[in-house]
């Protein structure tokens, strides 16, 4: 370790030296070293240590059974391509699906159930196994190509690590084109403190917006929302945060603030999607406050329409 950080690396292209840090896990145990210098490792991140042993006293088993279970789950997923998108459908005023938004599952199929594992589960891990990159780049994919075989709109969640990924926004960047969808997709992006200061992130909107690729600020409302990330961006929709919108009836506050983000909205030209309508009650009440188009299960819940009949 201290060798590292005396001995700093040369970028001549900037003529900068990069000093090199890393944390460190350890184990000695002949059984499951592994496992156990990933469970030291785990101890020393949280507590902001350069390098932790491995020690009895900080191991959490069920911890380290989950974490090992996922990622067996999550490898046998890729290997098998299970990971796949599901589609909810986004309704107009009339109750007509417009689109459909593309959600993340992984399929396990015992032979007897076939279950849709949500993302909570396992994307953390994922990501921390450095394989989330490759999961949403499968089931994103699929995405794109149902969008071409059933002609319907999709909306497609994309995190930071997606549009930083030069080599998948190029690739995928030539599938929208050469599927000639582009006029079919939405990209959503979440809001965030420091989005606007990556100037990456502000290319590939830029890039993709200009091949056509409309965009949706999701999850609006909740936390940050500055409204001048809304005056930066532009998005073609807007979001409203399901925990908003499923306390509508019951929280003014809720109310109120829907009641502003919608009137805001309309003063840009956005198209306000309203997210967890549950009921019909619901419904009326962001209906009435001018809401364009509806996503919940009012209406219906995410289905995998690839592997059944797709649309009515």
């Amino acid at each position: 370790m201290v060798f590292i950080k005396k001995n700093k690396i040369y970028i001549k292209s900037i003529s900068e030296n990069i000093e090199l840090d890393f944390t460190c896990g350890v184990a000695v145990s002949e059984e499951n070293p592994l496992g156990t210098a990933d469970v030291a490792l785990h101890f020393a991140k949280n507590n902001n240590l350069p390098f932790m042993l491995y020690e009895k006293d900080i191991d959490n088993k069920k911890e380290l059974q989950s974490n090992l279970f996922w990622k067996k789950e999550i490898q046998c997923g890729i290997t098998s391509d299970s990971f796949l998108p599901v589609f909810q459908p986004i309704v107009d005023r009339n109750g007509i699906v417009q689109k459909y938004e593309s959600l993340m599952r992984l399929k396990k199929d015992d032979g007897k159930d076939v279950n849709y594992i949500i993302p909570i589960e396992f994307l953390d891990r994922a990501k921390k196994m450095r394989k989330y990159c490759v999961i949403s780049a499968m089931t994103i994919f699929k995405s794109l190509e149902f969008c071409k075989k059933s002609g319907v709109g999709i909306t497609i969640n994309l995190d930071k690590q997606d549009m930083k990924n030069c080599q998948f926004t190029g690739k995928l960047k030539e599938k929208i084109i050469e599927l000639d969808i582009a006029d079919k997709i939405v990209f959503e992006i979440l809001e965030s403190e420091n989005i606007l200061d990556n100037v990456i992130i502000k290319k590939f909107i830029l890039d993709f917006r200009g091949i056509g690729v409309k965009f949706a600020i999701d999850d609006f409302g909740s936390g940050y929302s500055n409204f001048s990330f809304i005056l930066e961006i532009k998005p073609d929709f807007l979001k409203i945060d399901g925990s908003l919108v499923k306390n509508i009836t019951e929280d003014r506050n809720s109310y109120e603030l829907v009641k502003s983000i919608v009137a805001f909205a309309k003063e840009l030209d956005i198209v306000t999607i309203a997210e967890f309508v549950h009921s019909n009650e619901v419904f009326i009440t962001v209906l009435d406050l001018g809401v364009d188009l509806f996503q919940g299960y009012h209406f219906d819940g995410p289905k995998n329409l690839i592997e059944t009949s797709p649309l009515h």
